[in-house]
């Protein structure tokens, strides 16, 4: 894992929007973060803790709103954001708190660089638990081990020198996974365990099938399996002696004869009731041929009674006609009547008008002369003066009553036009009703005509047919589906006389000679025979389940006591190995390959050292057996100048010293983790320099210098001026009261 580019907002005591470039910071070699005490050095570890594991360097505070800066406005987001390439792919993984009116979002995403320098998120919804794991499979690290080979954190350096062997054994174990040798040996205890279980378990399932037959070996198993064969094989050959389907084939052969017999009485009590139905049936064929005799006469009755009907409805037509004829008789007179009164009415009003129109002239002169004015010219000789006008006569009438008379003449005359024509219609009915009678009497001729001819014809048949009259014809008539069910009972019923007697025959000749078994003998029999045979089938049921179970069960005895046989030397010697690799009786494997890799770190340590001092110290493992018989992990210090002493603890050094042995023994612990298959590529070491002198710390520097060109980046945290000085690539932290802010410088 390289870093390449951290970049921060409101984040421990960066109030705004912070970035480091660790690629550029890293092309001089190893790089210093400096600034002084509380301005936040540890912070940028954190911050990169935190995009990876959602912890901070220290294990102080492990949550981002723990961490998000108190300086920074509310609105204003917590993020950090870390980008690095591992594996030739670059990601970036990144923890935002967002203002939310008054409380904080967590989100968290993780992307991927693709060919084009877009990054893509890996997530869709990405979950803490999701970016968390996603990291520890990216670097090979968990948070334990990453603060271990990566980060080594301010005031840890001294804790893994001086741990006890139960706490270096645990760091070890966690950093080089080395429980997974454990693993490996439980597993093949557990496995060397359950397969020695389960043959215990096939044992115990070979007793269990042993006692369920009664049986202490697989020997006496085989005999008693033995014995039930042999019984077998002397209930089959009692069943053969005994003949049972010889016997069952004779019996069967008696049965065959008695119903034989038995259908030869059925046969004959057929018969007789087939002759007791011979006076039915011939009755029933007098009677078939009366019917067919009588059918001939179907047609010629029809017509009769079709022609009868007619002549009735005809005649009951002409009698209607006739009625009919005499009822627009009497319509007729009565509009004649009516006619005649309105002329006479007509008449009258006529000659009264007249006698008006007299007497109207009459008195005209009179009413003129009554219309005359003085002065105003007379209507007939134009006069201006009228000396003796004329006057009305007596009995004179005027022109208003005249006009009356009119009138009521021409109302006699509109209703003698209507009488008149009421009275040609009544005419024009009348002589359709003449007509209408005529035609009916024609029509009540013919149909008294054909009625004669019918009847005739049908007296004819009768006389042919010997049938004594219609009504005989029509008793003897039977429906076509009766005469049909009729004509088939009796071609039925013969057929059935001569099966009868077909077979009748048949199975008399078939029995000639023979005489009828008796029943009751043949049903006792079948009942010894049945109980001789159910005995048989029961002892041989029971005798053959009983050795199919013993068979099965020594065909399973015989499987599993060879299986066992066969696996358990093997089984023995597995598990006493399992033993000793899972280390019950001393060291074992976990230990053994956690000496061998922590000899190994040794190794490197000691590498290291050689720049330290002149190569003043060298480390070395106590061989002393810890508890449990085991050899500890407890560190021992050799100083080239004092050859002739054993060595010394490492706690027995001095703060200066420990630091550089501790530092050289952290390098050796990354080196061979990344030999392991950990690629790191990255070292960050927090404080510590402090308390080196000047040559102490070139040391530290060369032996840094060593480790950056075989591991590539190297970042140290420190405030020590001497450092300062010699580092030209530098990340700076400035303190001020809004936040403290990142100045990077390239050397």
């Amino acid at each position: 894992m390289r870093p390449m580019l951290l970049e921060l907002q409101a984040f421990g005591p960066f109030a705004g929007a912070e970035r480091v470039d660790f690629e550029s910071a890293a092309r001089g070699g190893p790089f210093l973060i400096a600034g002084p005490t509380g301005a936040g050095k540890t912070s940028i570890l954190d911050a990169m803790c935190f995009a990876l594991y959602e912890k901070s360097s220290g294990h102080l505070r492990d949550s981002l709103e723990a961490m998000r800066c108190r300086q920074s406005p509310w609105g204003t987001d917590t993020y950090v954001r870390f980008t690095f390439e591992t594996q030739g792919e670059v990601y970036r993984f990144e923890r935002r708190l967002k203002c939310k009116r008054s409380n904080l979002s967590q989100s968290q995403s993780v992307l991927r660089r693709r060919a084009d320098g877009v990054f893509e998120p890996l997530f869709e919804n990405c979950r803490s638990r999701d970016a968390n794991d996603k990291a520890r499979e990216l670097i090979g690290l968990d948070y334990e081990q990453f603060r271990q080979v990566v980060i080594l954190p301010q005031g840890q350096f001294e804790k893994f020198l001086t741990s006890r062997t139960e706490e270096k054994e645990a760091i070890l174990s966690l950093i080089f996974g080395i429980r997974r040798w454990s693993g490996i040996a439980e597993c093949f205890y557990q496995n060397a365990k359950e397969r020695k279980d389960a043959s215990d378990e096939r044992k115990k399932e070979i007793d269990f099938c042993l006692r369920g037959e009664g049986c202490e070996t697989p020997e006496a198993l085989a005999e008693k399996t033995e014995a039930f064969r042999a019984d077998l094989r002397a209930c089959e050959e009692e069943h053969e002696k005994a003949d049972i389907a010889g016997r069952r084939a004779a019996l069967e052969g008696q049965r065959e004869l008695l119903r034989d017999f038995e259908r030869l009485h059925a046969l004959e009590k057929e018969r007789d009731a087939l002759l007791r139905g011979e006076e039915d049936d011939r009755a029933a064929a007098t009677r078939l041929a009366d019917a067919e005799r009588a059918e001939a006469l179907r047609v010629p009755l029809e017509n009769r009674e079709r022609a009868g009907r007619e002549f009735q409805a005809r005649q009951r037509a002409f009698e209607d006609a006739g009625r009919e004829a005499e009822r627009k008789q009497r319509e007729l007179h009565a509009k004649q009547e009516a006619s005649a009164a309105a002329l006479r009415a007509l008449e009258q009003t006529e000659q009264a008008l007249a006698e008006l129109r007299r007497r109207y002239l009459g008195g005209i002169c009179g009413e003129l002369g009554e219309a005359l004015r003085e002065n105003e010219p007379c209507p007939v000789c134009g006069s201006m003066q009228h000396p003796r006008p004329a006057r009305r006569g007596a009995g004179s009438v005027g022109r208003a009553d005249l006009e009356a008379g009119e009138r009521a003449v021409e109302q006699r005359k509109k209703a003698w036009n209507a009488a008149e024509r009421e009275r040609e219609k009544a005419a024009a009915d009348f002589a359709r009703a003449g007509e209408k009678r005529k035609s009916a009497l024609d029509e009540r001729e013919k149909a008294a005509e054909a009625f004669t001819e019918a009847e005739t014809a049908l007296d004819a048949l009768l006389r042919e047919r010997e049938i004594a009259d219609a009504a005989e014809a029509k008793r003897l008539m039977l429906p076509q589906h009766e005469r049909s069910a009729l004509r088939d009972r009796l071609q039925r019923r013969r057929a059935q006389r001569e099966e009868n007697e077909k077979q009748l025959a048949e199975l008399r000749t078939a029995l000639a000679g023979q005489s009828e078994p008796d029943r009751e003998a043949l049903r006792q029999a079948a009942a010894e025979l049945e109980q001789a045979e159910s005995a048989y089938q029961r002892r041989s049921a029971t005798l053959r389940a009983a050795l199919t179970r013993l068979e099965e069960c020594q065909k399973s005895v015989d499987a599993l006591l060879t299986r066992y046989r066969a696996e358990r030397g093997q089984l023995e010697s597995d598990l006493a190995f399992a033993r000793v690799l899972r280390g019950d009786t001393g060291v074992g494997l976990q230990r053994y390959v956690l000496g061998v890799l922590f000899a190994s770190v040794i190794g490197e340590a000691n590498r290291m050292l050689e720049k330290v001092h002149g190569g003043r110290y060298r480390l070395y493992r106590s061989d002393a057996r810890g508890a449990g018989n085991k050899r500890g992990l407890e560190l021992y210090i050799h100083d080239s100048r004092a050859p002739e002493d054993e060595g010394r603890s490492v706690s027995t050094l001095s703060g200066g010293e420990k630091f550089l042995v501790s530092l050289a023994l952290s390098i050796g612990l990354s080196e061979v983790a990344q030999r392991g298959g950990i690629r790191l590529g990255t070292l960050f070491i927090d404080e510590g320099f402090g308390s080196l002198d000047e040559q102490s710390i070139d040391d530290a520097l060369d032996v840094l210098a060593s480790i950056q060109r075989s591991s590539g980046m190297v970042g140290i945290i420190s405030h020590v001026s001497v450092l300062y000085d010699t580092l030209p690539s530098k990340i700076e932290v400035r303190k001020s009261g809004q936040g403290s802010r990142i100045v990077q410088t390239i050397g």
